[in-house]
């Protein structure tokens, strides 16, 4: 998808929860939601047969391949935006936490994460929260 250019200052927002991320970009008082990731994530309750350990460790691989699916599609939104000035991570729980540090975002844009903020979830209803 090819982006506009943009000359004014730009804020990146990414909301993101268990199996479901937004995307967006903030000009001025405007927002558009650029990506929308939905990926499958099993529920907490243990699966049958499984030790927990096991359980636990393939959540924790299937989390990690999602943050950087985000993080990809993050990067490759937010690099072409030569006036970005900061980036928000928002999102239900502690996976807003866990993206940044864990999420495979460029060193470049890592270092534009400004605030990390609560929002009821991924949907454009988040981003509302997140600005």
């Amino acid at each position: 998808m090819p982006h506009e250019r943009h000359d004014g200052v730009v804020c990146g927002i990414v909301v993101i929860e268990r199996d479901e991320a937004v995307t967006a970009l903030l000009k001025g008082g405007q927002w558009d939601v650029v990506k929308t990731v939905e990926f499958f994530a099993p529920s907490n309750h243990s699966a049958g047969g499984q030790s927990a350990n096991r359980y636990k460790r393939q959540t924790e691989h299937i989390a990690e391949t999602f943050y950087k699916v985000v993080a990809e599609e993050a990067n490759s939104v937010f690099l072409q935006i030569p006036t970005l000035k900061g980036i928000v991570v928002a999102g239900p729980g502690p996976t807003k936490e866990d993206f940044p540090k864990e999420g495979g975002l460029d060193y470049r844009l890592a270092d534009k994460v400004v605030a990390v903020v609560s929002a009821c979830c991924a949907d454009e209803h988040g981003v509302r929260e997140a600005i």
